[in-house]
């Protein structure tokens, strides 16, 4: 039997029940003593006074020690009635009481069921207008967008579980459904950064070839987005760390390793070229172009190309930092050298006087001595025959 009636109005929940807890207790208790004298030749006035024991609840915003009777006295009505005009709201009054509630889970499973109304059976009403709401939306109009904001807040409440391949899949079926919906553009925006997710969390947990090719598909499908940088640096990253984890694994790695570990290392210079070119004078392209000159110095000993690399670097926080190894790497210091190991009593041992661009006196003697001052050693050299 389907009840006629209003199918939606504008619900008057209170955001805290406690003050209101005396009234809501007094109303239940007149329900349920109504439904105990009705019978079952009056259907609607009995499926009225159930909606109104659900009411009494005051869902979505119970208080903390009722919501689980509101929760079943919710469900009770919906096996009972579920063509009254009230079930459409009594199936997402379960979901919005769970996801208030900070219930991830059961508030996906009850938007499911909302949104596949699986818990009630809609009467559509030719598109008349419920003049107790007053929005000027037919029933059906007001089903449609309550079942759109169902299938987007699945998807939402999947991204913030971190759940992202569902989210996406959720988001996909919304934008399937809904071509016009008004959530259309949010789940676009959801989609980009669960893809984007997915493969920070992939680097966090160290699956490089995982996080590379999402990494990879993002560039190529989304390449104007904000974050098309930060994945840049990372892709360098990636390879950078790599390289390190090989070195740190094998202390004396032999010629295919070391091979392969440089490798890496270009790789890394590779991806932050890219990022250098496509993206100048951001200050993400400023660390990648000092990584790389970094990495010419200390990793590959490719001290020309090191130098050139932090002359090109003239913007952003790391260009001082460029500047300042390029001025140790150019300026001349005095190095020894000696061909075997000299013991304290030596008195004479040869060397060099070196700068970066080589050697500058070769084959001197320098003289050698010795004092102690308390425990410090100081030795002191003199140049002979200069």
């Amino acid at each position: 039997t389907v009840i006629k009636g209003p199918r939606h109005q504008a619900l008057q929940v209170q955001q805290n029940a406690t003050p209101h807890l005396g009234k809501l207790q007094v109303a239940r208790l007149n329900a349920e003593d109504l439904l105990g004298l009705l019978d079952a030749d009056d259907p609607a006035l009995k499926s009225d006074t159930h909606w109104l024991l659900v009411r009494s609840y005051n869902l979505p915003h119970p208080a903390s020690n009722e919501r689980g009777s509101g929760l079943q006295a919710a469900r009770k009505f919906l096996a009972a009635h579920p063509t009254h005009p009230r079930a459409t709201d009594t199936s997402r009054l379960i979901a919005l009481t769970y996801h208030f509630a900070g219930q991830t889970d059961n508030a996906i499973a009850a938007y499911g069921d909302f949104a596949k109304a699986s818990n009630f059976k809609f009467v559509p009403e030719d598109g008349e207008i419920d003049p107790r709401i007053r929005t000027g939306k037919s029933c059906s109009a007001t089903l449609s967008k309550w079942t759109q904001e169902a299938v987007f807040r699945i998807g939402e409440l999947r991204f913030q579980q971190k759940k992202y391949k569902e989210a996406v899949q959720q988001w996909k079926e919304y934008i399937a459904r809904f071509p016009n919906g008004a959530q259309w553009s949010q789940c676009q925006g959801g989609i980009i950064n669960a893809q984007f997710q997915i493969g920070i969390d992939a680097v966090a947990a160290k699956d490089y070839a995982l996080a590379k090719g999402y990494f990879d598909e993002f560039l190529k499908d989304y390449p104007l987005d904000g974050r098309a940088r930060q994945i840049l640096f990372t892709l360098g990253q990636i390879q950078y760390a790599q390289a390190g984890a090989l070195k740190e694994e094998n202390e004396k790695p032999n010629q295919e390793l070391e091979d392969k570990i440089a490798g890496l290392y270009r790789k890394a210079i590779a991806e932050w070229e890219r990022l250098v070119s496509k993206y100048p004078n951001t200050e993400e392209s400023s660390l990648a172009l000092y990584r790389i000159g970094v990495i010419q110095e200390e990793k590959l000993g490719k001290l020309d190309q090191a130098l050139a690399t932090y002359q090109r670097l003239t913007w952003g926080s790391s260009a001082g930092k460029a500047r300042q190894r390029f001025d140790t790497m150019t300026k001349h210091s005095l190095a020894i050298s000696t061909a075997r190991t000299y013991r304290t009593d030596d008195w004479m041992m040869r060397g060099a006087i070196t700068s970066p661009s080589g050697p500058i006196i070769q084959s001197r003697w320098f003289s050698l001595r010795q004092r102690q001052l308390s425990k410090t050693r100081v030795l002191y050299i003199s140049l002979m025959g200069l």
